[in-house]
């Protein structure tokens, strides 16, 4: 009696629940049959981009339209678009007609997708979640797709950069406009001291000793040994090296320029300046 009782009640749940009896999916000629009790084989069915997927279902217990009733086409992964098909009540049939050019380009770069159908009434009774065929994009669809995997958040690749070394020197131009200052302010410097002095510049030499001359010789040396190592100093040279000649003009400009400007001083005072 019990065994009755169980039987009885397995063959209503099969009553109450949704079941293909028969029904396709078709690419163009290409077909997949799809029948309750014959054994699935899935025979991948391939597509271009101005094919059409077709999906034609009839349903047992189809009387009232489900609750829900969708055709998903996906990669199997997650990856999966929904389509709301044709229910038929009258002849208990699904149908569906798919362009292959509505499909999203990340669907369109797949190697294999998969068309499931799923029928469901909210107190979960007898649903359908079935794979119905499985497609296959042509390599000149999956070629001409524009879809670009989205980077994920994840462990990246070691970044190596190699930073750029820091210039040596300036610009060229700077020191060379610096330079270029630098002797017109000396020449500048000649012109006063010859526009001041006038005709007296010669009789000034003429009245001079072989030390006073050594002196004023050295000192304008010692000018000129400055110009020489500020313009090797904006040319490239190191600053260590600059102060290093800076400090040992220091010494002799100071002793030779206050010798040259004491003469100047005492041929001032007497007149011939």
């Amino acid at each position: 009696m019990r065994f009755s009782v169980i039987l009885f009640a397995l063959q209503c749940a099969c009553a109450w629940a949704y079941t293909i009896t028969e029904g396709s999916v078709s690419v163009g000629d290409d077909k997949v049959e799809i029948g309750e009790f014959n054994a699935q084989v899935v025979t991948p069915l391939s597509f271009g981009a101005k094919d059409k997927i077709d999906v034609s279902l009839k349903v047992d217990e189809l009387s009232t339209k489900p609750h829900q009733a969708v055709i998903t086409i996906g990669d199997g992964n997650g990856l999966d678009l929904s389509f709301v098909p044709t229910v038929l009540t009258a002849s208990n049939t699904v149908k569906l007609s798919i362009p292959a050019a509505k499909l999203p380009e990340s669907l369109k770069s797949q190697l294999r997708l998969f068309v499931k159908v799923i029928l469901a009434d909210k107190d979960n009774s007898g649903n359908l979640y079935r794979t119905l065929a499985e497609l296959e994009p042509t390599s000149e669809l999956r070629t001409s797709s524009k879809y670009k995997k989205a980077e994920r958040v994840g462990i990246k690749p070691e970044i190596h950069h190699i930073f750029r070394e820091d210039p040596s020197t300036v610009n060229p131009i700077i020191p060379l406009v610096f330079i270029g200052g630098a002797i017109v302010l000396f020449l500048g410097l000649l012109i006063a001291w010859t526009s001041a002095l006038s005709s007296n510049l010669l009789a000034h030499f003429s009245d001079l000793t072989g030390l006073q001359l050594l002196y004023d010789f050295s000192f304008l040396s010692c000018l000129f040994g400055y110009e020489v190592t500020f313009a090797r100093y904006y040319l490239g040279a190191s600053i260590f090296t600059t102060l290093f000649y800076v400090f040992v003009l220091a010494g002799p400009s100071i002793y030779f320029g206050s010798r040259v400007f004491r003469d100047l001083a005492k041929f001032r005072k007497i007149g011939k300046l």
